[in-house]
């Protein structure tokens, strides 16, 4: 055979040109020697012919159909597409993240349940309201912990179903010595945001202080619309410095738990991969986050009618505790899972594609997955300065 691409002559049993990396088309050109390697010995080249035309038939269907497979699926996408196709994908596989969701987080809401003192949520108000103590801080930690372990494991199996693997909660649960980065990843990324926010309000109030100070000698409506405006103007920049903040750091996770980046190096490689591609991210963030928040309150909406009500009757008897019943605490913690099985995976799936999204942009990622697929371990130039490569 002689490829079409390259003009390279090739064994009839491959379906990817060695040299070029193309893979095979119709009309590509036999030569005499594959003939011969066909049908040695043959006396007319009919039948080394038909051997041939057999045999590449199948190479190129194989070929073709691989390629149609993986480049319908590993394709760059819009915004309003990575959407889309992150609720198809949820919604073919919802009772695998179902699964996981709830063998991680399960234990720890049970346990909330039996001990609600160590975050006081069976009681409000009364004389001595309960204060939170070492429990309450190493629960809340433990928390945070299998919260970090949730997101890992959700990442983990959608990015196998991404990429057309087949996979269990239990594969995906088992942590692994990637877990370490990814909850690295997390935590410096947590700190970020929390940093910025701090600061931000920090340098707000010194403002508001030295703004009232100049302004001691002023009257009016006049001093105080000042001072809001400069109040607001701050907490939009503060709320534009935190939203560019999450979106620098908010493929760290699937960088440490696909690639196994360590948590600085999984916060580089973010950064790196949304070169050019900022207000995509921004935009994919907001979605996101409006999402997320808006169908959790939608689903956890009737415990919070019920934690309403308790509020309300603590205001009106501030000296009377009141117990909330073991029997809502028990519909709360159905909302809560029901809540993180639905809104976790669904805020995390379009993150984790976009992630790939970026990759195919830039890397190739789709042809590398391709030439995997058809024998052959073609790393392309990106691949190998990105360190991609597993």
């Amino acid at each position: 055979m002689t490829c079409n691409h390259c003009n390279t002559e090739y064994p009839g049993d491959v379906t990817v040109c060695p040299k070029c990396s193309q893979p095979l088309e119709y009309g590509s050109t036999p030569s005499i020697r594959d003939a011969e390697s066909f049908a040695p010995g043959a006396e007319s080249f009919a039948p080394a012919n038909e051997a041939i035309s057999s045999q590449f038939d199948l190479s190129v269907t194989v070929a073709v159909s691989g390629s149609a497979s993986i480049r319908s699926r590993l394709r760059p996408r819009t915004v309003l597409e990575i959407i889309g196709e992150s609720f198809s994908l949820y919604s073919r596989h919802w009772k695998l993240f179902a699964a996981v969701v709830l063998c991680i987080t399960s234990p720890v809401l049970l346990f909330e349940l039996l001990d609600p003192s160590l975050t006081g949520g069976q009681m409000l108000g009364g004389s001595h309201p309960h204060m939170p103590g070492v429990d309450f801080l190493l629960f809340m930690l433990l928390a945070m912990a299998v919260f970090f372990l949730n997101l890992f494991a959700l990442t983990r199996a959608i990015s196998e179903i991404y990429l057309g693997r087949n996979v269990s909660a239990a594969e995906v649960i088992r942590p692994n010595n990637r877990f370490w980065g990814f909850l690295g990843a997390m935590c410096l990324s947590t700190l970020a945001i929390f940093g910025v926010y701090f600061v931000g309000f920090f340098v707000l109030f010194a403002v508001l202080i030295g703004f009232a100070a100049a302004s001691h000698g002023m009257h009016g409506p006049s001093s105080f619309t000042a001072i809001f405006g400069v109040m607001f103007l701050m907490i939009a920049v503060i709320l534009v410095l935190m939203l560019f903040t999450v979106v620098g750091v908010m493929l760290a996770g699937p960088a440490a738990a696909v690639e196994g980046k360590g948590a600085v190096a999984a916060i580089e490689r973010s950064l790196k991969l949304q070169r050019g591609f900022l207000w995509k991210g921004v935009g994919l963030t907001i979605l996101c986050g409006l999402g997320y928040s808006i169908l959790q309150s939608i689903i956890l909406s009737p415990y919070y009618v019920i934690v309403f009500g308790a509020m309300m009757q603590t205001m009106a008897h501030p000296n009377v505790p009141v117990i909330i019943p073991f029997s809502e605490r028990i519909l709360g913690m159905i909302l809560a899972c029901v809540a993180s099985a639905t809104a976790v995976p669904l805020f995390l799936i379009p993150i984790v594609l976009y992630y790939y999204d970026l990759r195919i942009r830039k890397e190739a990622f789709d042809l590398q997955m391709l030439s995997e697929q058809l024998g052959y371990g073609v790393e392309t130039p990106a691949y190998r300065a990105s360190g991609a490569i597993q």
